[in-house]
């Protein structure tokens, strides 16, 4: 009895330790469930194909592993990879499984979503599109947009076959005109049309736009323009001497214009002996243009042919040249 008395309580507490521990270590090999993202990543894809249908950049995981292992366990390492060595264009459904997922062996996968992913794969091209300048805003007043040229003016693409055979050109940047009021040049991107498509490297170092800018056109009115008489035959009258144009053309022309400048001519070569109503040809700079002019000149061309002497100094009529 004093043995018994005298272990006793070493004997309980051996007991309850025991117990303890096997609480524990049941505890410890009971599973959880845990939850993880892993990337979905494609390997192995032909070098001339390409894949073109909208995937999920990650895929959710659920599992299973022991509580004792759980707190060492980090899915940041992990992904789901697919093997694409065989791959051929065309649309498949690819079934994600476990084996795509390398786990430790302490993880047991039970469920993958999506479980499936479709694919579309296709073939890779090139091509060469032409080069469109976009712009926006309005030009200054006074000024006038004659056009914008992209140097160079094509550009090679390379993405998937269906969808670049429906690019026959690209855009640039948006040039802003609303700060542009003379002729000039600028660097410019190039938009893509698909985030699919790529630049083939041509060597560029940058896309010029070559923007050409002009004065808006003004009018003006000369009065007592006078009015010259070429190939005349006959004795001719004319009544009024002078007419009056109304024209248009750029300022940096017509601003230092004045009537002087400006003549009619009549080419008598045309009219028979007799009355009629003519209207002058103005002779203008280059540029300018006739809107109107007035008013109809009575031309009388009499029977009674001139007298020219060869030796006589020329008149002014047949000196007179056009204003350049």
């Amino acid at each position: 009895m004093l043995f018994i008395r005298k272990f006793l309580p070493f004997s309980l507490l051996s007991f309850f330790l025991a117990v303890f521990v096997w609480y524990l270590a049941k505890q410890g090999a009971e599973s959880v469930e845990i939850s993880f993202f892993v990337p979905l990543v494609f390997k192995n894809l032909p070098p001339n194909m390409q894949i073109t249908s909208d995937l999920p950049s990650v895929i959710s995981v659920s599992g299973r592993i022991t509580r004792r292992h759980s707190s060492d366990f980090n899915p940041a390492g992990l992904q789901a990879v697919v093997d694409l060595t065989n791959a051929e264009s065309g649309i498949f459904q690819y079934t994600l499984k476990k084996q795509n997922i390398p786990t430790p062996d302490t993880v047991t996968i039970v469920q993958i979503n999506p479980s499936q992913v479709d694919l579309f794969i296709e073939e890779i091209a090139e091509k060469t599109v032409t080069i469109r300048p976009r712009f926006q805003g309005q030009m200054k007043s006074g000024k006038i947009l004659q056009g914008i040229d992209v140097e160079p003016n094509t550009v090679r693409l390379t993405g998937p076959k269906t969808i670049l055979e429906t690019v026959d050109w690209i855009f640039t940047s948006d040039i802003d005109l609303e700060n542009i009021n003379q002729t000039a040049a600028m660097i410019v991107r190039l938009n893509l049309p698909n985030p699919k498509l790529q630049f083939l490297n041509q060597d560029v170092d940058a896309y010029i736009a070559h923007i050409k800018v002009a004065n808006l056109p003004i009018t003006r009115k000369f009065e007592d323009v006078a009015i010259y008489l070429t190939n005349q035959t006959y004795i001719t009258l004319i009544n009024p001497k002078t007419f009056t144009l109304y024209v248009e053309g750029p300022e940096e022309i017509l601003k230092d214009l004045d009537s002087s400048q400006l003549y009619g001519s009549i080419d008598l070569s045309n009219y028979e002996p007799g009355s009629h109503k003519v209207q002058p040809e103005a002779v203008l700079p280059q540029g300018i243009e006739t809107l109107q002019q007035w008013p109809i000149i009575s031309l009388w061309v009499k029977p009674q042919k001139l007298q020219i002497d060869e030796n006589s100094p020329k008149t002014e009529t047949e000196t007179k040249k056009p204003v350049q």
